[in-house]
């Protein structure tokens, strides 16, 4: 596919925001079948530095709430004022394992780059996630998932601990599926090789060339970033 939207923004800009592979990239595939239109309201998961939050609000038009648990909410909020976009994007700190600031069928978009797998064990997704979207909304996620059952040394070397947290596409089909969820879209994204290079384009970022070892060593062979569309029928 085409990304005209994230090629409006210089490659050096999209360094700058980056915390993994390219979650503008990413973004705009999750959504280039979506519906969407300025007078919605989108809440983006996971935010970073809010190159996701920027394509949805700058893009499309959508109010966002761009929340993140560990990038300070000034910091983005500094940034929103300088590109003239603070009264569109509207950074929070929030922890999605505890209370949610937000009422239920506020969202008619609900967008998660690279965070949900790292939260999603601690929470009940339908009873959690599923009901702060609108009738006929949209959850739409990427995140890193296993090729195949087998952990090999190589990622267990990689991601310590938080491989546990890794997934096949299809085990992370059953997990929402069982959730109640209806699954609209799912499978590898056709980004995924680019989102990566992007990232390791960072070369004075000490965990881009952290991952790039990695990779070096093989590592991207065993995983791939998978998205799934997910409608609200509540």
């Amino acid at each position: 596919m085409k990304f005209f939207r994230t090629e409006k923004y210089h490659i050096d800009f999209q360094k700058t925001k980056m915390m993994g592979p390219n979650a503008m990239l990413i973004t705009e595939e999750l959504l280039c079948n979506l519906e969407l239109r300025p007078v919605m309201t989108a809440l983006d998961i996971g935010c970073g530095l809010s190159l996701s939050s920027l394509l949805v609000a700058k893009e499309f038009g959508m109010r966002v709430f761009a929340c993140d648990l560990w990038v300070d909410p000034a910091e983005n909020f500094a940034f929103y004022k300088k590109i003239n976009m603070e009264k569109q994007i509207i950074p929070m700190r929030v922890d999605f394992t505890k209370d949610i600031p937000f009422s239920s069928g506020y969202f008619d978009l609900i967008v998660s780059v690279d965070s949900f797998h790292y939260f999603s064990d601690k929470i009940n997704f339908a009873e959690k996630i599923l009901p702060l979207l609108k009738k006929n909304g949209t959850f739409a996620a990427a995140f890193p998932v296993l090729i195949s059952d087998e952990i090999p040394h190589v990622l267990k070397d990689w991601f310590g601990d938080e491989v546990t947290m890794m997934h096949t596409l299809d085990w992370w089909k059953d997990y929402f599926e069982s959730q109640g969820a209806v699954i609209d879209e799912c499978g590898y994204c056709e980004c995924t090789e680019k989102a990566w290079s992007d990232w390791f384009l960072c070369t004075e970022n000490e965990y881009a060339m952290a991952d790039k070892a990695f990779a070096d060593r093989g590592a991207l062979s065993e995983i791939s970033i998978a998205k799934f569309i997910i409608k609200s029928n509540m």
